[in-house]
């Protein structure tokens, strides 16, 4: 099984990982997210260990080797149709079928997928550029049949707490946490955000691949913000007569910009017009 975007992989000791992005024809990159520990709050019913979730430490993809196995988000969205029919997430599955999504094109991420019990929340992954529309078109209906709202400010404050110190403050990360449109509040502290996956004919060019000139600082109006949605993040910016594309890994810039926004932006200038967040220190501000 090739692993793509929302992938999870488990390496030889035993670590599961989420992986990023897509071209990993020669390496597969991914971030951490839960490891074997004794003292550990999760028990995995796939090899009986305990472990613990890991958070902070893997804000950045890494490249992931000894692969022991791969994990396809669709795997169990019919099982989880029916083990979860009762809770709020079956009726995620429900309003996203719908919405016109078909069920093969729904996954489940994260603790349910690797085989622990839900503690918190269930997370889903959405594929393909059409059923990406679809779900944006129907999102007032979908947070209605799921008595939700959208993301509030408290967790939006909540949200910024968490990763203070970790990124830039330069980041317009109130306003860029509010424009995520895809986020479903079910109660206080209780956020899931669906995830969207480019299916095969769909993935863009690898950005990261091209040559770095060097550190830039850009301003300009978002003409094209569809890409923010999928991961690499990424969205175009005109400056005067100049486009560019503008792309992260970092999770927190899902659906960070919208067309018409006036931004400013601190990256890598890469050939081709690319700049790209690399670091913890590249930024992005909204300035209206």
């Amino acid at each position: 099984m090739e692993a793509l975007d929302c992938h999870y992989v488990q390496d030889n000791n035993d670590n599961f990982y989420i992986v990023k992005g897509y071209w990993h024809e020669k390496n597969v990159y991914g971030c951490k997210v839960f490891s074997p520990n004794e003292k550990g709050d999760r028990l995995s019913k796939i090899n009986g260990e305990k472990y613990e979730k890991v958070i902070l430490n893997s804000l950045k993809p890494g490249k992931i080797t000894n692969i022991k196995k791969i994990f396809d988000p669709r795997e169990k969205t019919k099982l989880a149709l029916e083990e979860l029919k009762e809770s709020v997430w079956g009726k995620f599955i429900e309003v996203f079928l719908i919405s016109g999504v078909k069920i093969y094109d729904v996954g489940i991420i994260g603790s349910y997928l690797l085989g622990f019990d839900v503690k918190k929340d269930v997370d889903f992954v959405i594929y393909g550029k059409e059923n990406c529309v679809k779900i944006k078109q129907n999102i007032k209906f979908i947070k209605n049949y799921l008595n939700a709202t959208s993301i509030t400010g408290e967790h939006i404050n909540y949200q910024i707490k968490k990763y203070n110190g970790q990124f830039s403050k330069k980041n317009s990360f109130d306003k860029m946490l509010a424009n995520k449109w895809s986020s479903i509040q079910i109660s206080p502290g209780i956020l899931s955000t669906i995830r969207f996956v480019y299916k095969k004919g769909e993935i863009p060019e690898n950005y990261f691949d091209k040559k770095i000139d060097g550190k830039v600082k850009i301003l300009g109006k978002v003409t094209d913000d569809f890409g923010t949605n999928f991961c690499p993040r990424s969205f175009k910016m005109k400056n005067r007569d100049k486009e560019y594309t503008v792309a992260t890994y970092f999770w927190i810039y899902q659906s960070c910009v919208k067309n018409g926004d006036f931004v400013e932006v601190y990256g890598n200038l890469r050939e081709g017009d690319v700049v790209t967040l690399d670091d913890f220190d590249d930024w992005i501000k909204i300035k209206s």
